[in-house]
């Protein structure tokens, strides 16, 4: 049997002036729930793309409470994911990052916004 490495779906959607809407991340393997994405979308609510990448985890750890462990990793792994894929749309991947870590399987651009949507590969693997 081929050993398949995990990936999660995501789905990120910008308003018609580039700014975020909302960020979906589907991963059967890492336990990533609604709560997560919620929690994700009330930080980065109408903010342009280049503020969200050039925004820390630590800065947006400090809006939330992120005392119970399971709600600081998955809100980390979707943190990771949503910079990941900002920085594949927008070209500019970090030095050293997997080229294939995020694979951009559509762009729907329509008057009322645009929709992202991408495979991409856990952060934490050989």
């Amino acid at each position: 049997m081929d050993n398949i490495e995990p990936q999660s779906n995501a789905v990120l959607s910008l308003d018609p002036a580039g700014n975020f809407i909302a960020f979906d991340l589907r991963c059967s393997s890492c336990g990533l729930n609604s709560s997560h994405n919620n929690i994700l979308t009330r930080f980065s609510q109408g903010k342009d793309l280049e503020e969200l990448r050039a925004a820390t985890f630590g800065a947006f750890a400090k809006t939330i409470d992120l005392s119970d462990p399971d709600i600081y990793l998955g809100t980390y792994l979707l943190w990771d994911s949503l910079q990941v894929l900002i920085a594949k749309y927008l070209g500019k991947e970090a030095e050293g990052e997997d080229p294939l870590r995020c694979q951009i399987t559509l762009v729907n651009q329509t008057p009322d916004g645009t929709e992202i949507k991408a495979h991409i590969l856990p952060p934490f693997r050989e």
